[in-house]
């Protein structure tokens, strides 16, 4: 686990804490469009590497998933931070961790969507904006955006 002053990383693990994860993605990702529970799930969860982050009194605040696609890639999936705690390092700390895990596993470059409000905050973690992606729920506009990495450091 990864200790911050604020907050603490780690995967979850037990049934409880995975149904906490999907609630969050569900109710930031999913709910404000009148989308159905089941929706902030895919077919790829059981590949997936996910991380959560926790406040002090032990609530979820935030989580995020990095999938494996073959060929030195990966995609991130489901960034979703309380609203309360965005603009406070949750989001960075995060994304840095499933970098890492990604780095781990031998990949080159990340791919992900990135809803328009948050296009900002991607291209200041290195990312570049590769085109545009699908349109969700017929609203929310996506931007393609990309991130090579550095290869693991050893020793």
């Amino acid at each position: 686990m990864d200790k911050d002053r604020t907050f603490t990383l780690s995967a979850p693990r037990t049934e409880a804490e995975f149904e906490a994860y999907y609630d969050l993605r569900w109710r930031v990702l999913r709910a404000p469009w009148a989308q159905p529970r089941g929706s902030e799930r895919d077919e790829f969860e059981e590949v997936a590497d996910h991380v959560t982050a926790v406040d002090p009194e032990g609530r979820l605040i935030g989580v995020g998933s990095l999938r494996p696609t073959g060929q030195g890639e990966a995609r991130i999936r489901y960034m979703a931070i309380e609203e309360a705690w965005r603009g406070r390092g949750v989001g960075r700390a995060i994304l840095a961790r499933l970098e890492a895990q990604a780095q781990r596993r031998s990949v080159s470059r990340i791919l992900l969507n990135a809803r328009e409000g948050v296009i900002g905050f991607y291209e200041r973690m290195g990312y570049s904006v590769a085109g545009e992606a699908p349109t969700l729920f017929g609203v929310i506009r996506h931007s393609r955006m990309e991130k090579q990495l550095p290869p693991e450091q050893t020793g």
